[in-house]
């Protein structure tokens, strides 16, 4: 769903991200962190 979301928008803005989807703080860290070394986001 936040990959989702960064594509649509095309920004990684941490405060957009958390009041668009559902998501806490600590997760969606995780969740960046994932993407990056996927190499899914820069």
């Amino acid at each position: 769903m936040v990959e989702k979301y960064i594509r649509k928008s095309g920004k990684v803005d941490h405060s957009l991200i958390l009041n668009e989807v559902d998501v806490d703080y600590d997760t969606l860290m995780q969740i960046l962190t994932e993407l990056r070394a996927e190499g899914s986001i820069k």
